[in-house]
């Protein structure tokens, strides 16, 4: 079976970034009090992207990805960052946004990071379809 969360929706967690930023300081505190040296540096933070996951994009998708690939694709949320945020600023939760491509997302910004060619090439198809299917 392979996993394919190739259809993601945001969010992963609804906690405001200054809240986790300040838990992992807290937490690095206390280890520091044991004798540990843990220094927390942000060096990039972006808001977290809110959508309801439901919108004609969506289920078209799906589709496509069935058509296509053979594959139930889920809706799910996608841990990380993405500048999406920067695009979907003064959008509510109902703007429709996906994250939908060839990868997988356990392989994303890995060092031996990879594509299957056939998913690849596949893509053409299905971004030209969904480009179509939205635009009618």
């Amino acid at each position: 079976m392979i996993y394919f969360p190739a259809l993601s929706i945001f969010p992963f967690l609804k906690r405001g970034i200054d809240e986790v930023i300040e838990l992992f300081k807290k937490t690095a505190d206390n280890y520091n009090k044991e004798g540990s040296d843990i220094d927390v540096e942000v060096t990039m933070s972006l808001p977290s992207v809110f959508t309801s996951g439901e919108s004609d994009m969506v289920e078209l998708a799906k589709e496509l990805g069935k058509k296509y690939l053979d594959l139930d694709i889920s809706v799910k949320g996608s841990p990380g960052v993405t500048d999406a945020s920067n695009l979907l600023r003064g959008k509510d939760d109902n703007f429709p946004f996906m994250m939908f491509g060839p990868g997988e997302t356990k392989m994303a910004h890995k060092t031996d990071e990879y594509v299957y060619k056939d998913y690849y090439f596949a893509f053409f198809d299905i971004y030209k379809e969904l480009i179509w299917g939205l635009t009618k």
